[in-house]
C-alpha cells in the first residue's frame, strides 16, 4: 500500500522552504500524514535548525531529484511518450486554441506551453518563435511526468506549491485531476484551490469576509482608507505606485496594464472573451482609436522590476499594428503619474485582471474586467465582465459619464472592506521579517539578506506557523497573519 505524502514544489526557494517545512509538517501532524516530498534539494543549513531538525523525527522528507533517479527507468519512458505526445497535438497550438472546448486537464495543459512560450519569445506576441515553442513543450512534459512519478510513489494527498502558470501547471494540474488538493502561495498568502475552479491569487475567502463584521468596523477601515488616499497603503505594489509624481493632465478614461509576458493566467477563465493577454491588448487599442475621448494607458509600475521594458513593448505594437502612430485620442503613461491621482479622476476603469479593479471600485468606478478577478466573489453587480466581443466594443465606447459606470455607497463599502481584508489580514510576510523578491532584484546578496532573516527569527515564528497550518485545515481557505489569525482560532 502507497504511503500518503505531501508535495512541496512550484519554484520554492532556500528561504521561502524555511517557513514551509514548519507549515507543512504540522499540517501533516494534524492530517495524520508521515512524509513531505520536495521539489528540490534542502540545504543542510535549513535542515540543520532546531526548529525543522525536530520535525524530521516525525516526518520523512523525500526530494523529488532522488525519486527520479530511484525510478529513472520509468522516468524516462514516462518523459518520452509524454514528449512525443505533446509534439504530435501542441507542436501547431495557436493563440485561439487557448479558447476551445476542450476538458479541464487539456485546457490546462495548453495554457502550461502557451504561458511559458509567450515568456522566452524572443520577439513575438501572437506566435511561438521555434525555439520557446520547442522547450516550452520538453518543461510542460517533463513537469507532467514528475506528476506520474509522484503519483505512482505515494498516496499523495496534498500539494503547496508557489505558483502554478507556465510548464510547472501540467504538474499541478495533473495532481490537481487525480484529487489531490492544492494550497497555493502567492506573496506570502496562501489560497486553498478549488479541483475544477482556479481561485484568483489576490481573491478574498468570504468566509473571512463574512466574519469580519464581527471584529472589524466600518471606522477602522475608512481610516484605513483615508491613509490609503495619502500613499500609506500596507499592498507594497500600491504604495508604490502612488509614489509616482508628475504633472500629466488626469483622463476619464484609464487602462491599467499588467506586466506584458508575466503570466495572466494564475485563473484559466474559461468564460473570458480573449484568448490572451496580448490579444485583449491590441483589441482594445483599436477600439478605443474610434472614441470621441481621452485614454490613458498606465504601464504596469513594476515592469523593470520584472525584468520588462514596456517601452520596447509599447514601441513593438506601433510600428507592428499602428504604422508608427498611435490614434491621437490615445496617450501612454509610464510611472507619469501615480496611481491615486488617475483614479481620483477617473470614471471608466479597464483591466484584464488586476489588483486595480478593486481600488477603482472603492473609488465609485464600476471596474471593466477580463477575467476572473477579486470582486466576481462578491456580485456581479460590483464589475462588468462583457461576455461577447460586441459587448465589449459597445462599452468601451459608451460616454464615460454613463451611470453603467457608477457604484452606490453600499458597493463602495463592501469594496472597501475587501481590500481592507485583503491588504491587512492575509499576507503574513510581516511576521517572517522577510519581503517581496522582484525579478531584478534576484541578487545572491539580496536572497541571503532575506534567508538570514527568516532563519533568526524561525524559533519565534514557529507557533504562528504552526497556528497558520491549522486554520487551512479546517477554519478558512486563505492565510491570516498574526493579528488576525486569533479571530478565527476560536470555535
Amino acid at each position: 500500500m502507497l504511503s500518503t505524502a505531501v508535495y512541496i514544489g512550484g519554484g520554492f526557494r532556500q528561504h521561502q522552504l524555511l517557513y514551509m517545512l514548519p507549515i507543512v509538517a504540522n499540517f501533516c501532524k494534524k492530517k495524520k500524514i508521515g512524509k513531505i516530498i520536495i521539489e528540490q534539494k534542502v540545504s543542510n543549513k535549513t535542515l540543520n535548525h532546531k526548529v525543522i531538525s525536530n520535525l524530521k523525527d516525525n516526518i520523512e522528507l523525500v526530494f523529488l531529484p532522488n525519486l527520479i533517479r530511484k525510478k529513472n527507468f520509468f522516468y524516462k519512458i514516462l518523459f518520452l511518450k509524454n514528449i512525443l505526445n505533446f509534439l504530435f497535438k501542441y507542436f501547431f497550438i495557436k493563440r485561439e486554441d487557448l479558447l476551445t472546448n476542450d476538458s479541464w486537464i487539456e485546457k490546462q495543459i495548453k495554457h502550461s506551453i502557451w504561458d511559458y512560450g509567450i515568456k522566452i519569445n524572443k520577439n513575438e506576441f501572437e506566435n511561438l518563435e521555434f525555439i520557446p515553442k520547442l522547450r516550452s513543450i520538453f518543461l510542460s512534459a517533463r513537469y507532467l511526468s514528475y506528476s506520474e512519478i509522484l503519483l505512482s510513489y505515494s498516496n499523495l494527498k496534498y500539494a503547496f506549491f508557489q505558483h502554478f502558470v507556465y510548464f510547472e501547471r501540467s504538474l499541478f494540474a495533473n495532481l490537481r485531476h487525480k484529487n489531490v488538493k492544492l494550497i497555493q502561495k502567492t506573496r506570502h498568502v496562501f489560497r486553498v484551490q478549488k479541483k475544477n475552479y482556479d481561485q484568483v491569487a489576490n481573491s478574498l475567502d468570504k468566509k473571512i469576509f463574512i466574519k469580519s463584521f464581527k471584529f472589524l468596523n466600518k471606522k477602522r477601515i475608512n481610516n484605513y482608507w483615508k491613509n490609503f488616499l495619502s500613499g500609506r497603503s500596507k499592498n507594497l505594489e500600491s504604495k508604490n505606485a502612488s509614489k509616482l509624481s508628475g504633472k500629466v493632465k488626469v483622463a476619464k478614461n484609464v487602462i491599467f496594464l499588467h506586466v506584458f509576458r508575466d503570466s495572466p493566467f494564475v485563473c484559466i477563465d474559461k468564460k473570458r472573451i480573449f484568448s490572451d493577454y496580448f490579444d485583449w491588448f491590441l483589441s482594445t487599442l483599436k477600439i478605443i482609436g474610434d472614441s470621441n475621448e481621452l485614454w490613458q494607458i498606465r504601464i504596469h509600475p513594476s515592469s523593470l522590476k520584472w525584468g520588462e521594458d514596456p517601452k520596447k513593448v509599447i514601441k513593438f505594437i506601433k510600428k507592428k499594428y499602428f504604422s508608427g502612430e498611435f490614434p491621437k485620442n490615445i496617450e501612454f503613461l509610464n510611472n507619469s503619474l501615480s496611481n491615486l491621482k488617475s483614479l481620483k479622476g477617473a470614471k471608466r476603469v479597464v483591466t484584464f485582471s488586476g489588483n486595480v479593479h478593486v481600488e477603482a471600485a472603492c473609488h465609485g468606478i464600476k471596474p471593466i474586467i477580463i477575467s476572473n478577478s477579486t470582486l466576481v466573489d462578491y456580485g456581479k453587480e460590483l464589475f462588468i465582465k462583457p461576455k461577447s466581443f460586441e459587448q465589449y466594443n459597445k462599452i468601451l465606447l459608451k460616454e464615460s459619464s454613463d451611470e453603467i459606470f457608477r457604484l452606490n455607497e453600499k458597493q463602495i463599502n463592501t469594496s472597501r472592506r475587501i481590500i481592507f481584508l485583503l491588504h491587512n489580514s492575509c499576507n503574513f510576510m510581516k511576521e517572517l521579517n522577510s519581503g517581496e523578491i522582484f525579478f531584478n532584484l534576484l541578487k545572491k546578496e539580496n536572497l541571503i539578506k532575506i534567508y538570514n532573516n527568516i532563519y533568526n527569527q524561525l524559533f519565534k515564528n514557529k507557533k504562528y506557523l504552526e497556528q497558520l497550518s491549522s486554520i487551512l485545515i479546517s477554519k478558512v481557505d486563505q492565510s491570516l497573519n498574526s493579528q488576525f489569525i486569533k479571530y478565527f482560532l476560536k470555535n
